[in-house]
């Protein structure tokens, strides 16, 4: 069944009329949130986390605590919440310094990706979420800009009516939240409420957030479905205490860079949306949905800007003041018949997105004060528009074999106009279009058992963020029409075996990609990008969960990736080069992207009230710039967790006991690619253990 969209909505019609009799029921091409788990039903490598993994992963503050059991995936806590996780799907993604790009993300339906790229998943409640759905391989492709799709969602109607309260705290953290259910005869509603604090294990690292959910699904007597979310973020204050150098980081992991307390690094976010959303689907093989959705966004973010960088002219200052309003609409048609005897289902759809952006940038030092917004030195107006268009056609070529293949057609405009024009910063108003067709196809066998075989290909693309497009390559003032996409063509191929107890996933892949963005310079607070040449990922993802006995069960996850350049660039078009061009060699390894890693876990629960899992997480080692010169090791980490639940009148109170890092392992948790300063690592705290609490009823 579909996930609650409550995300975008306009227009659209699958075309061909249905022949007479009863129409053919063939899987949806498109992947989406379903009630219950069950086996993807495309060829693409999907997973699926359901709602007790994501509840036992941890204390359910940060999306990467649950992803490292999802192969090809790296979700790397920052510690650092004023920059969100750092997460890539099969290398893509790898490359931001902050937030997530080259991931499409959404959160009950509503994207939590801009237009040009640019997400975040810091607004999803991972309490009350039924399941996470990541897509990999080339058909992920068809869910808009980038390499990847990971989808938070949960449906009201499928949860029964009561509520849960939750605590969780060690000695420097603490979450508390609750959820409430409720039903009625034509459907359901959920709020969810949490709180998250942290005096972080580094100075300069506290961090509060407010979340703030509700949800509702009804089924009208028409059979029409009407779904509804609100969501609510404020996190006034998440300090940021900066990476460390390599030199740092060896000498006291625990420690912050001297800036970040100079300047008193920090972020305060705050954030509402909405969206509403109509969907049906007739017993006459047809069916569609419509939906809107809208929201505004407000940060505020002190950098440790150096002064004397400050001076320069075209300086845009070393606090960043953003204020961006936005919305959307989707519109989703589907029609099933059978020309020539073949079952076959039309998707059509069309996406519209807009983003209104206004930034503006002021000194982070009033006088001889530092960390206080000063003068004004940067004020322009943005806008993102997105204008895509969806056709996908699902066959069944002959029986056990599923034939698949969409076109995906991609509009988006930036434009930017400058309202602060001085003399020695001139105007730099720019605009730049990019359109894209993005064709997939993908054929899947399965023969009668549990066995499953896909093959899949894809053309795909990244367009630049807006952040991207700010600077030029030549440090020259003014909009960079210079930038290209990367585009790409993904291939893969992989199998799936589930018998009910024993399940097991494969990809072999191998995507090949041009004109990748790359950091061009970066000095004096500014990163300006540049198309640095070629890339080629390829790799093999395996995953494994088994039931060992009755009660124990095993999970893996294992990739091997090998993602480089296999052609580089200069450090700039034309010497000499302006301070802080580097050049790109070919034979380099992709920055923040681990040769291998992996997950296992053993969970023994000998009755339904008592459950223990031992982790084991992994990776090799990266390199945190294009140079390959800076280079984090490897590490494994181990957890363990213990739960217990009591019958406490006509509920149930749960205990948890979870202790991460039980071997007070210090260790690089991510890497900051291409940082101008060297501070390019950020590390992961030492041993702790949390405590949480939770009552249901």
């Amino acid at each position: 069944m579909a996930s609650i969209p409550a995300l975008a909505a306009a227009a659209a019609l699958a075309a061909a009329a249905p022949p007479g009799g009863t129409e053919p029921a063939l899987p949806a091409v498109t992947v989406t949130a379903r009630a219950q788990p069950a086996a993807p039903q495309v060829p693409a490598s999907v997973t699926v986390l359901e709602a007790d993994t994501i509840r036992r992963a941890g204390p359910q503050v940060d999306a990467s605590e649950v992803f490292a059991r999802v192969p090809g995936v790296v979700a790397a806590n920052r510690q650092n919440y004023a920059q969100d996780l750092q997460l890539s799907v099969r290398g893509y993604g790898s490359r931001a310094t902050f937030g997530v790009r080259g991931v499409r993300l959404s959160v009950n339906g509503i994207p939590a990706t801009a237009p040009d790229g640019q997400g975040q998943l810091s607004n999803a409640a991972l309490a009350s979420a039924d399941r996470i759905e990541v897509v990999r391989g080339p058909l992920a492709a068809l869910h808009g800009n980038g390499g990847g799709a990971i989808k938070v969602g949960v449906d009201p109607r499928a949860q029964a009516p009561g509520g849960r309260a939750l605590g969780f705290a060690d000695g420097d953290l603490w979450r508390a939240g609750a959820v409430l259910r409720g039903a009625s005869a034509s459907g359901g509603w959920l709020v969810d409420a949490g709180r998250f604090e942290t005096d972080g294990f580094r100075p300069q690292s506290a961090a509060r957030r407010d979340v703030l959910d509700a949800i509702g699904a009804w089924t009208l007597e028409s059979g029409l479905l009407v779904s509804a979310t609100a969501n609510l973020l404020d996190s006034p204050l998440a300090q940021d205490p900066l990476g460390l150098t390599p030199a740092q980081f060896a000498s006291d992991p625990d420690s912050t860079a001297p800036q970040a307390l100079d300047f008193d690094t920090r972020k305060s976010t705050r954030q509402a949306q909405a969206g509403v959303a109509l969907s049906f689907g007739a017993a006459d093989g047809q069916g569609g949905s419509a939906s809107l959705y809208g929201g505004r966004r407000a940060v505020e973010q002190f950098l440790a800007v150096p002064i004397a960088a400050q001076a320069a002219p075209i300086s845009g200052g070393g606090v960043i003041d953003l204020a961006r309003a936005y919305g959307g609409a989707e519109l989703r048609a589907w029609r099933a018949f059978a020309p020539a005897g073949l079952p076959l289902r039309l998707v059509a759809g069309l996406d519209l997105e807009r983003l209104d952006e206004d930034r503006r940038g002021f000194e982070n030092f009033a006088g001889s004060t530092l960390g206080m917004r000063g003068r004004l030195r940067r004020d322009e107006d943005n806008r993102i528009t997105r204008v895509d268009a969806l056709l996908q056609a699902q066959i069944e070529l002959v029986p056990d074999w599923l034939g698949t293949a969409g076109l995906r057609h991609n509009r988006l405009r930036f434009a930017s106009t400058d309202r602060f024009v001085v003399a020695g910063n001139p105007d730099d108003s720019g605009a730049r279009r990019f359109i894209a067709n993005v064709p997939a196809a993908g054929l899947r066998w399965s023969p009668v058992g549990p066995w499953s075989v896909h093959a899949a290909i894809a053309r795909g693309f990244e367009t630049p963020t807006a952040n991207e497009l700010a600077y030029r390559a030549d440090g020259a003032a003014g909009f960079n029409l210079d930038l290209r996409p990367s585009r790409s063509v993904q291939r893969e191929v992989g199998l799936r075996f589930d018998d009910g107890g024993t399940r097991i996933e494969a990809a072999l892949f191998r995507d090949d990609s041009r004109d990748e963005i790359a950091v061009a310079r970066a000095q004096g607070g500014r990163s300006a990008f540049r198309n640095a040449g070629d890339v080629r990922r390829r790799g093999i993802e395996l995953s494994l969960e088994r039931a060992l006995a009755d009660d124990w069960t095993l999970a893996l996850a294992w990739t091997r990736l090998d993602a480089r350049f296999t052609s580089g660039a200069p450090a700039c078009a034309v010497p000499p080069c302006p301070p802080g061009a580097q050049p790109v060699v070919a034979g380099n390894r992709l920055p923040a992207v681990p040769s291998h890693f992996g997950f296992a876990e053993l969970r023994w629960t000998p009755t339904p009230d008592w459950a223990a899992s031992l982790e084991l997480r992994g990776a090799g080692a990266r390199f945190a710039d294009d140079a390959n010169a800076a280079r984090a090791a490897g590490y494994v980490d181990a957890s363990l967790g213990v739960a217990r639940r009591f019958r406490v009148g006509d509920g149930t109170l749960e205990l948890r006991l979870r202790a991460e890092n039980l071997g007070d392992v210090r260790y690089v948790s991510s890497v900051i690619v291409n940082d101008a300063n060297g501070r390019v690592f950020e590390p992961a705290p030492g041993r702790r253990v949390l405590l949480g609490v939770g009552y249901d009823w």
